[in-house]
């Protein structure tokens, strides 16, 4: 079966099995886990969805000092992920975290809507 971007559905849960799993290994808190991440963020046939979690768990295990490590892992092109909003996170606001995101990165945001 085919998901409505045409993605077949079993390709999008393995997708989402594999960010659960980098999520688990990111809990160990060992250095074997902070290998494993970093293995599936320098690797390039990883998905950017689980590229995207496993550089999420990086951070929110080692800080943002960890930054500099990952920068040197990820290609130009994902590079943005360094600076993805969590929903979840503490402090601001959502809307505030968003626009500093947007700040920083004016190539996400869409066109205006002419009538």
């Amino acid at each position: 079966m085919v998901g409505e971007f045409g993605i077949p559905l079993d390709a999008i849960d393995l997708v989402k099995r594999q960010a659960r799993a980098v999520d688990g290994v990111a809990l160990m808190l060992t250095p074997a886990a902070d290998a494993a991440l970093l293995r599936v963020i320098g690797s390039p046939q990883s998905d950017t969805m689980v590229v995207a979690r496993a550089v999420h768990d990086f951070l929110f295990v080692h800080g943002s000092y960890a930054r500099a490590t990952l920068s040197a892992l990820l290609p130009a092109g994902e590079q943005i992920l360094l600076d993805q909003v969590d929903v979840n996170a503490n402090g601001a606001s959502f809307d505030t975290r968003l626009q500093a995101f947007l700040t920083l990165h004016p190539e996400v945001v869409p066109p205006p809507i002419t009538p």
